[in-house]
């Protein structure tokens, strides 16, 4: 038996509780294993003080989870007494048996060298907290995510009173001017007057589409239109509307099933901050000083003082997460957020930097308020384990396969996305992310729209099919299900923000895709499998791809023909089967699929 083939990593994925009375024990054995027993019970059941020798743990049979291509998986799922548990293997394999303890393995459990001290596995402590529960209702859901200055106007509002020297423009369709002006000033308070009210009028519309979670780009007091530099987290934007509007926008949107989740922005604030306004006038003998990263000097702006902006940015203050003042203010505004007007969780910005133990008070916190409350990170880059885990945040956004997604299609090479999505939830254990739910997406309020990234746009329809059917959490950018551009690199963030007019976008935009997105929505929201099935490749070529989502009772196939030219896909698989995007019926054994098309058949 191969001893370097087992491996068991308690604390991690291996030892883990699924809710707040079963816990999970899982190994990885080499193929020579014929039989594992857990022998497990409760740290003290021979006393406080006990001898290893005469703790007795009961024997538990493991089941054999799953086969893999070099390796078995063995688990058992236990029911501790009091929610604790001291364990250790018993291995068996070519005729000989082995047990496996923290400090390493002994050949026969029963006659240990008198000399030896054994040392168990213990799992301490079932903590709520430790348990990664995603709320149910975000394993099934379509996000659609709206920036709230340029989505719905209603009428002209006046700025006066205002935060910020605000210009409104009162052509709709312009795009603000924050460049600098012929006296070398920029003016980056540039809005356009979209409301609450807006976007209540469109609900209906958006739940039509099949949107069931409406995420919002900062609402609340700001000097700019993005509202990224926040003035009080206390206060709807007045140009947004009121807290009543925003209290009646969350029960309609609610009424007709859709959830709101809104940007948290605890990264930094403005400098029209209320904290840091004190700052600015008492400089280093402000009360509030240690809100921030303050020192002596002096800055661009000539206060009088130093301070940290976010990634070179000073009009965005960064916030000290270390100050308990700070770190409970903020926890304040969530409270008052869930408590009037029933938010479903937070969309946390650039969470990559956030201090760690800030996104664990706030985890705490936020699920004290709600256990279905959802929290999502901004993360770029790394081991997403690292921000989406029991102690912090439910899901991340994938920027991963955000950039293989558009770069497989414009490369033809198919392999590069299925790569990652191998690496991040395929069949072996060690794959990063099995069982959790990413938010994936093509384009956002930061990056390129996609019909703009797409060389060959006829693969619009196909992008957003793999989008919506690969695992994880899909999400449709406002104006994007008509093929609006944007190109950053050819005006700044603003392209990416234009406004929506429904008339204008069906003309200008490069491909109607609501018919197409609405039947992945549909998709999504009524097939378990779709959200919550295990990811097999079925078929994979450079300009070809098909792969599978299962669940008990349920298997979906997603086969996508990327190429201009018709192309027969070797399935292994026969039948007439309803393609679930067109209601068409196709033969699988032996699917030829026409260029640039894509579809998904349940079976």
């Amino acid at each position: 038996m191969n001893l370097a083939e087992i491996t068991h990593r308690a604390y991690f994925l291996d030892c883990y509780p699924l809710d707040e009375r079963h816990l999970k024990i899982s190994i990885q054995t080499g193929k020579d294993v014929d039989e594992v027993i857990l022998w497990a019970g409760d740290p003290y059941s021979a006393g406080i003080a006990e001898n290893e020798q005469n703790w007795q743990g009961e024997r538990v049979p493991m089941e054999l989870e799953r086969e893999l291509a070099h390796r078995n998986i063995y688990s058992a799922v236990l029911t501790p007494a009091y929610r604790r548990v001291k364990y250790h293997f018993e291995i068996t394999g070519g005729g000989e048996s082995v047990c496996l303890f923290e400090d390493g393995f002994a050949k026969n459990a029963e006659h240990f060298p008198a000399d030896r001290m054994i040392q168990r596995f213990i799992y301490p402590w079932m903590n709520r907290a430790d348990i990664m529960k995603v709320p149910e209702w975000a394993e099934n859901i379509v996000w659609y995510q709206i920036f709230p200055d340029r989505f719905c106007r209603l009428e002209l509002p006046d700025p006066a009173g205002m935060v910020g020297s605000r210009t409104i423009h009162e052509n709709w369709s312009n795009l603000p001017d924050w460049r600098p002006d012929a006296q070398g000033e920029v003016r980056n308070c540039d809005f356009f007057g979209g409301s609450l009210q807006g976007i209540l009028s469109k609900l209906d519309d958006l739940a039509d589409f099949g949107v069931t979670v409406l995420y919002l780009n900062p609402v609340f007091e700001s000097a700019s239109n993005h509202r990224y530099n926040t003035a009080d987290y206390r206060a709807i934007d007045p140009m947004l509307g009121t807290e009543d509007d925003f209290h009646h926008l969350c029960q309609e949107a609610k009424r007709r099933g859709i959830r709101v989740i809104l940007d948290g922005v605890f990264n930094h604030v403005g400098r029209d901050f209320w904290a840091f306004r004190d700052v600015r006038e008492n400089k280093l003998g402000s009360a509030r000083k240690d809100w921030f990263h303050v020192r002596e000097g002096n800055d661009g702006y000539n206060d009088g003082f130093w301070y940290e902006g976010w990634e070179g940015h000073y009009e965005l203050v960064k916030l000290n997460l270390y100050n308990p003042e700070v770190k409970q203010y903020l926890k304040d505004c969530i409270t008052g957020w869930k408590n009037e007007f029933g938010i479903d969780g937070l969309r946390l910005d650039v969470a990559y930097c956030l201090d760690l133990n800030f996104l664990k008070e706030l985890h705490g916190h936020c699920k004290w308020l709600s256990e279905d409350f959802f929290l999502l990170g901004e993360t770029l880059h790394g081991d997403y384990n690292k921000w989406m885990n029991p102690e912090m945040l439910d899901s991340v956004t994938n920027y991963e396969c955000y950039k293989g997604l558009f770069s497989s299609f414009n490369d033809m090479n198919m392999f590069e996305i299925a790569h990652s999505i191998n690496r991040q939830f395929g069949s072996e254990n060690w794959c990063l992310y099995r069982g959790k739910h990413l938010y994936t997406f093509v384009d956002n309020h930061d990056v390129n729209r996609i019909a703009s990234m797409l060389r060959t746009k006829e693969h619009l329809k196909d992008i957003y099919t793999l989008m919506f059917m690969m695992p994880g959490i899909p999400a449709v950018y406002y104006g994007s299900e008509f093929g609006v551009t944007g190109d950053k690199n050819q005006g700044g963030d603003d392209q990416l923000r234009p406004e929506f007019d429904l008339e204008k976008m069906k003309s200008e935009g490069i491909c109607d895709l609501t018919a197409h997105i609405k039947a992945l929505a549909d998709i999504q929201k009524n097939h378990p499998a779709a959200s919550q099935g295990d990811y097999k490749q079925v078929q994979l070529t450079n300009r070809q791809y098909a792969f599978s989502r299962s669940t008990d009772g349920e298997t979906l196939l997603t086969v996508i023909n990327a190429d201009a030219n018709p192309f027969t896909f070797n399935l292994n698989m026969g039948g007439a089967k309803e393609d679930l995007l067109t209601g068409e019926t196709m033969e699988l054994g032996g699917l030829t699929l026409p260029g640039f098309t894509s579809a998904v058949f349940k079976v």
